[in-house]
């Protein structure tokens, strides 16, 4: 949907839009100076607590832009949503790799992803998109769920695999990410800090528990796993 480069602050530095792509538009640096600005504003207006609802009126006013301008290079408010949701997608995707990449054992690596996690959910910026374009993003949960779940196996993939060789059965790494994924959108709803990270840590438990158990009744245990 997007090209786009970032610089250490997180900000966009290129970004072509999806209208710019589509009308074969050459991009220039004004081009790229306006729509980065149209996104930053965006940012800081579903941020602040003093905006109560996005507008594109808003968010020309705050960006210094007329709404030709706007239209220029976004055909929608929604558009441009997905653009800014796309980029923001993929930098907390990019960061919970950073995040979890580094740390070698297994266990660890969990704790670093609920760490992400817990620190994510506690700046509460979805929380805010939810507030200020409620069915925007009731509409893009929807659509990112199947995928966020995915790319949450993927940065696992290490623990999963460490697991199942505790275990030695196959543990069900769909139903885990979709069971954390079903969490972060609760938090968005019913925000529960004093037992966020508590609830993640006993997925990892619960492992350790059946783990422990495998050793008693090993067979007993792989039919009622894979039933």
């Amino acid at each position: 949907m997007c090209n786009e480069q970032a610089d250490s602050g997180g900000t966009p530095v290129e970004m072509e839009s999806p209208r710019l792509s589509a009308r074969g538009r050459r991009r220039d640096r004004r081009s790229i100076a306006t729509i980065n600005r149209i996104l930053e504003v965006t940012e800081e207006l579903l941020l602040s607590p003093d905006h109560a609802k996005l507008s594109i009126l808003t968010i020309c006013e705050h960006a210094g832009v007329s709404r030709g301008t706007f239209y220029r290079y976004f055909s929608s408010q929604e558009e441009l949503l997905d653009v800014f949701s796309q980029f923001m997608r993929d930098k907390f995707h990019r960061n919970l790799l950073d995040a979890v990449r580094p740390v070698e054992d297994p266990d660890e690596q969990f704790d670093a992803f609920v760490a992400y996690l817990d620190y994510y959910l506690n700046e509460g910026k979805s929380r805010r998109f939810l507030e200020v374009a409620p069915d925007y993003a009731v509409s893009f949960f929807n659509r990112v769920f199947l995928e966020s779940i995915q790319r949450f196996e993927n940065v696992l993939e290490d623990v999963f695999n460490a697991w199942d060789q505790r275990l030695g059965v196959s543990v069900d790494r769909t139903l885990i990410c979709e069971m954390i994924m079903r969490h972060i959108l609760s938090e968005q709803l019913v925000p529960c800090s004093r037992y966020r990270r508590e609830f993640l840590l006993r997925i990892k438990l619960l492992v350790n528990q059946v783990a422990a158990a495998t050793a008693v009744t090993p067979m007993k245990l792989a039919s009622v796993v894979n039933c």
